[in-house]
């Protein structure tokens, strides 16, 4: 069960009234009379005092819910017509503020976890104009971690997205992703720019590049790139102290995100698709799915039902060669196409009709068009047509699925 705190800081009291949320009671000055006529009716055993040997300043306590007590000073200052009673205020998850810094935990109180640092900068990250930024500060994060904050805390759409589909390709080395803005959704939109750096050769890595910038709110306030940062650094440093259990997916469609998300609903984990590195590149991915959990006990009770879970979905995600079109498939995507040029195939500079070239020890033949230029040859055409419907070529599929023997730590 979620526990939720309060955010009162939300709420603007009156700088006179002096409001201090101490531990199991809230204190405020109030110079008039607060008769029977005005308070509030008795609730979870919540009353109000004057605190001994000062006339002026009052006491609110009983329950052992902080809302309680917040509920009932809005309502007297109300009736007191001190200030107008909100409609509603924000409630917060700690399980969701934990996945910003897991020092703060239930046993806090709501004052100390809305004077971290941290949850401060993400309330702060409101009402803002979605504008392209000036990167003040930037951060260079390895893929694992970049798809943990894109497919954790991305929005649905951005979650289904391939980020490699982005990049613009080149003949270089290095290949590089335009800049595009990113928004991770966590209890506020969390915003910065993300660049792929790729670099293929001998001292190969794929990187992401975050770049920060500063931010007005919708109050005006400024709230600065470096204070982002920071809080993305801490949502990663965070994560370093879980554990998980990875399932691996071997040439296979990515777990629905959709069926993720109920999972991690049900079972209060946090998990997550990855590319491998050998593969990220390729056409076809294996993946490696990340089950994250705070502690070791919680994960170890799931694993059967990771083990369930994983192999439910398994038959919807794998592929097939199709002996049709030549292309892979899942059971999802049963509709063939026929694959096609719209323009003419050409002669190389050299006039020769294909050239040949080396992948390690396999050969790539390459065709030329005037469509779409130098291309490989077993891969699909510009245009396309219905085909009916797959077939496979064999029954088996060419997927793979294979589970952790043991939790493993970040």
């Amino acid at each position: 069960m979620s526990v939720f705190i309060f955010m009162y800081e939300d709420i603007k009291f009156p700088q006179e009234l002096e409001v201090q949320f101490l531990s199991g009671k809230i204190e405020f000055k109030y110079e008039g009379k607060i008769t029977n006529e005005v308070k509030p009716p008795p609730s979870n055993g919540v009353a109000i005092k004057q605190k001994k040997n000062a006339s002026k300043v009052w006491q609110i306590e009983g329950s052992k819910k902080e809302e309680d007590r917040l509920k009932y000073l809005l309502e007297l200052l109300d009736n007191l017509h001190v200030m107008k009673k909100p409609d509603c205020f924000h409630k917060y998850s700690v399980d969701t503020l934990r996945l910003l810094d897991d020092s703060i935990n239930e046993k806090m109180l709501d004052s100390d976890i809305f004077a971290n640092e941290y949850v401060q900068t993400l309330l702060s990250l409101k009402n803002f104009e979605k504008n392209m930024i000036t990167v003040k500060e930037s951060l260079i994060v390895d893929v694992y971690q970049a798809y943990y904050l894109i497919m954790v805390f991305g929005p649905k759409e951005l979650q289904k997205l391939n980020m490699l589909n982005m990049i613009d390709e080149t003949d270089d080395e290095d290949i590089h992703l335009n800049n595009d803005m990113f928004y991770l959704e966590i209890i506020n939109t969390i915003p910065f720019l993300i660049t792929i750096d790729i670099k293929l050769d001998d001292d190969s890595y794929f990187k992401y590049k975050l770049g920060f910038g500063d931010i007005k709110n919708g109050e005006g306030n400024i709230i600065k790139a470096i204070q982002i940062k920071a809080l993305i650094q801490k949502m990663l440093e965070t994560l370093s102290h879980k554990c998980y259990f990875k399932v691996c997916l071997r040439s296979s469609d990515p777990i629905p995100t959709e069926k993720i998300i109920e999972f991690d609903r049900t079972h209060g984990s946090k998990t997550f698709n990855c590319p491998t590195l050998e593969t990220i590149s390729e056409d076809i991915c294996d993946f490696n799915v990340y089950f994250t959990f705070d502690n070791p006990d919680l994960a170890n009770e799931k694993v059967p039902l990771i083990h369930e879970f994983c192999n439910r979905v398994f038959p919807s995600i794998e592929l097939f060669d199709c002996q049709k079109c030549g292309q892979c498939f899942s059971t999802n995507d049963t509709k063939c196409s026929k694959y096609y040029h719209e323009g003419k195939r050409i002669p190389f500079e050299t006039g020769e009709m294909e050239i040949v070239e080396y992948d390690g020890e396999n050969p790539i033949i390459i065709h030329n068009y005037d469509c779409c230029g130098e291309i490989e040859a077993d891969k699909p055409g510009c245009k396309s047509v219905p085909n009916g419907y797959h077939e496979k070529s064999t029954p088996e599929s060419r997927s793979k699925i294979s589970f952790s023997q043991s939790i493993e730590h970040y």
